[in-house]
């Protein structure tokens, strides 16, 4: 029984590869001489960045004169309009295909920043979730700057897991607006509402430090007013400690 069902999967197997190049064949000699009619761009996790749009991808086409609409099929090149593409540092992936019809699909997968950094020393850049970095190029976003005396290393191994942790916090990614890294690398942290500055100490355990901060504004600051303290430290433990200059 054993060597029948080994012998039927592989005659089914057979079968299969057998349909399929078939079916391959067809499809290649269908395309012979057709001209491509239409070109549709499809933008990955549109909903959650807007860095890359699909006028940016016909444009880059454009200007490295790939024109495909009325290029015949097989002339298309799916493989290095994707290598063209990543070039783009806010491009992840590219996948480029034909279909029936003329068409060729080109699909596109941002690269989402996390933080923007924008340094003492002039450097201006954004790093996403694996710490890549991405020069502006005219896309804007809008992202927690980083600034002060903080360096490319400084950022990627404290401030990405950070502005990971924000993005995915609604309350504090609608809150923090700046990070400023002091010369003595500590945190300083500037708010959309308040007039405070928020002394955060090193970047080690960020997340139960913005805890406490967040029962003192529940509790406490409703009870003061927002304006009340111009400074707040949270860098020591189970400690708020509010003063003005």
């Amino acid at each position: 029984m054993r060597v029948i069902s080994l012998l039927f999967k592989f005659i089914l197997f057979i079968t299969l590869a057998a349909y399929l190049g078939y079916a391959f064949l067809c499809v290649m000699k269908k395309s012979a001489g057709e001209e491509c009619t239409k070109v549709y761009v499809q933008i990955a996790d549109s909903l959650h960045a807007g860095f890359v749009t699909s006028e940016d991808v016909k444009k880059k086409l454009k200007a490295a004169h790939i024109n495909l609409e009325g290029r015949l099929m097989e002339e298309i090149q799916g493989r290095e309009i994707e290598k063209m593409l990543v070039k783009d540092p806010f491009i992840q992936k590219a996948t480029c295909y034909k279909t029936p019809g003329g068409i060729v699909n080109i699909i596109v997968e941002q690269r989402i920043p996390v933080l923007r950094v924008m340094a003492s020393n002039g450097d201006n850049y954004y790093l996403d979730e694996n710490g890549y970095r991405m020069n502006p190029q005219g896309y804007e976003a809008d992202l927690v700057v980083v600034t002060g005396e903080v360096s490319e290393a400084f950022a990627k191994k404290h401030l990405v897991p950070f502005g990971l942790f924000l993005r995915n916090d609604e309350f504090w990614d609608s809150q923090i607006e700046q990070i400023n890294v002091t010369p003595s690398q500590e945190l300083e942290l500037f708010m959309r509402i308040g007039d405070q500055t928020i002394h955060a100490g090193g970047p080690s355990e960020l997340k139960s430090k913005l805890a406490k901060l967040r029962v003192f504004y529940d509790k406490v600051m409703p009870q003061v007013g927002w304006n009340r303290y111009k400074n707040i430290n949270i860098a020591f433990k189970n400690q708020v400690i509010c003063k003005n200059p």
